[in-house]
């Protein structure tokens, strides 16, 4: 694209739309296309069943729809010969990717809610300016996310308390090693009756039976590289840890296979409240 005379100087090697001139639909304001591959797609996802549809109408978005409008997704068209999208006028107001790619997972909802104490690091300082949210992460993740949540509560009646996924900008290490792509997430243990636990007794004082079908869960949606106090429920985890994890008493851990084994560099969050942010955004790619 060149600004100066407002063209596109090379055709879209991915050819999605009706001219290979059409790179983002012609709409590189709302539509980003980093690799010349497809735009990303717009995913729906059903807030009562967890289902969820791509439509690749280069829109970087989640739009989350009641059951009652889901035929509307089902209907959903986008026309590729004009380049933009038909209006949606069903569904919650579209969250959309801040500057890395990361999206801000919803903080309640079927199955789901955040810690009921102030376990969160919601307010921190990085690069000079204040923060808010550690509850950032991939596309592929909300959405694995999101359907590990509802399936839970559909076979148990359960809500399922989470807390630290990632910061604002996934460089920032929340007082986790794995905790900065967008892909691993923080959750208590749950008791009998669904109670969330809290303190160190909590991995003792937690229902093996739904512990266990939480893990079932999260693997069958692609949770695999998994964490818990020494080895007293069944669960998949890190193929280069090979181990669960020392630290998790009060807490336990899902996450996708990238959360652990492609860890990277990052300033470490604990009890700081100044972070310096390495490197420059410019180098950042953003996260799927």
């Amino acid at each position: 694209w060149d600004a100066r005379i407002g063209r596109w100087l090379t055709t879209d090697p991915a050819g999605q739309f009706s001219s290979p001139y059409l790179g983002m639909g012609n709409n590189p304001i709302s539509r980003i296309d980093p690799d010349g591959g497809y735009s990303p797609p717009t995913d729906f996802i059903n807030k009562q069943t967890g289902e969820h549809k791509h439509v690749k109408d280069g829109i970087n978005q989640i739009i989350l729809v009641d059951n009652s409008d889901w035929i509307n997704v089902i209907n959903y068209s986008f026309d590729v010969s004009i380049g933009f999208k038909k209006g949606i006028s069903f569904g919650d107001t579209p969250i959309l990717p801040n500057f890395l790619g990361i999206f801000r997972f919803p903080e309640t909802g079927k199955g789901f809610a955040r810690y009921s104490v102030n376990f969160n690091n919601e307010n921190y300082t990085a690069a000079g300016q204040q923060q808010t949210g550690d509850n950032y992460i991939s596309k592929s993740g909300f959405i694995a996310l999101y359907k590990t949540f509802v399936e839970f509560n559909d076979l148990t009646g359960y809500t399922a308390h989470y807390g630290d996924i990632s910061a604002f900008d996934p460089r920032i290490q929340l007082g986790h090693s794995s905790h900065f792509r967008g892909s691993a997430v923080d959750i208590h243990y749950i008791g009998n009756n669904g109670v969330e636990l809290f303190g160190n007794s909590a991995y003792s004082s937690a229902n093996v039976i739904t512990m266990n079908n939480f893990f079932e869960i999260a693997e069958n949606n692609g949770f695999t590289s998994n964490f818990s106090y020494g080895n007293r429920f069944m669960h998949k985890v890190s193929t280069l840890d090979g181990r669960n994890n020392g630290v998790h008493l009060n807490h336990f851990h899902i996450g996708l296979p990238d959360s652990w084994t492609n860890r990277q560099g990052g300033v470490r969050y604990g009890n700081s409240s100044t972070v310096p942010l390495p490197g420059n955004y410019s180098s950042i790619i953003p996260y799927r």
